[in-house]
């Protein structure tokens, strides 16, 4: 699913942090992470504990034991998280001191607060759930 940052798994109650500034952690088999999306508008989102704050439009969370993901009012992935065997996979865009850092599947980049029109699409990820999420918790999307 192109480059992501990856998070190597920690044991129970390790707390690491990237260069994002994002602090990932472990709670039982589930990766936690602490931090801020940006977003194509322009605003910037926390992350607390891998929950979104909104319980409502514009935003939508959905998740399972191994992903959580948020999109936006038009379907469009802001944020993901996925497990993979011995590693998690992230793809989002995340404030940095000298820009907007961005994983998706074109790689991962660092685009300068100037350039940030360039993100004006969002993130360039393939979604994984269905939507609504309140109809479809958890459930994968048909490739």
């Amino acid at each position: 699913m192109g480059n992501a940052l990856t998070v190597l798994t920690m044991g129970d109650g390790q707390r690491r942090t990237n260069a994002t500034g994002l602090v990932f952690y472990q709670d039982g088999e589930m990766l936690k992470m602490d931090g801020s999306v940006f977003l194509a508008s322009g605003e910037f989102i926390p992350i607390q504990s891998s929950e979104f704050p909104f319980e409502s439009p514009p935003f939508q969370q959905n998740k399972n034991t191994s992903a959580v993901e948020i999109v936006d009012s038009e379907g469009r992935v802001v944020f993901q998280t996925l497990q993979k065997s011995d590693h998690f996979q992230v793809y989002g865009m995340f404030p940095v001191t000298n820009g907007i850092w961005v994983a998706d599947v074109d790689g991962n980049r660092l685009v300068k607060l100037a350039d940030r029109s360039e993100l004006k699409d969002g993130l360039k990820a393939k979604r994984l759930f269905k939507y609504p999420a309140a109809k479809y918790p958890g459930q994968i999307e048909s490739p």
